[in-house]
């Protein structure tokens, strides 16, 4: 990932983190909403963006189910703070990161979403 595009990564992810503090109260609890909405803020980039579900091991070794989005390689968590010592969202290539354990995840595209509504029967007026 070029440097420009992962500035812009974590700029927006410093947005969906900020937002998520002052809606929710914080960052615990809130990974699934604050991960889609970054999904959704990141789309505009036009670079495919996965919505990744699994554990965080924290301190200790303690296990945590978790939400995180994934961008070209790079592990991009808008709620990070609530495992490790940051103040804002963490943004770092998967090999650096061993304690973010995937279980599954969803790649997040325009066309994706429409298909998975349209398959709920949900519709949109466009």
């Amino acid at each position: 990932m070029d440097s420009a595009l992962r500035e812009q990564i974590l700029s927006i992810a410093s947005d969906v983190h900020r937002a998520c503090a002052f809606a929710a109260g914080g960052s615990e609890g809130n990974c699934k909403n604050a991960t889609l909405a970054l999904a959704l803020a990141l789309e505009p980039l036009g670079v495919p963006v996965a919505i990744c579900q699994g554990q965080v091991v924290a301190g200790g070794g303690v296990e945590h189910d978790h939400y995180w989005c994934r961008v070209e390689g790079v592990v991009v968590d808008p709620t990070a703070d609530q495992f490790c010592d940051l103040d804002g969202p963490l943004v770092a290539a998967e090999e650096a990161v061993p304690q973010y354990r995937e279980s599954s995840f969803f790649v997040f595209t325009p066309s994706s979403v429409m298909r998975l509504a349209r398959a709920a029967g949900v519709s949109f007026p466009f």
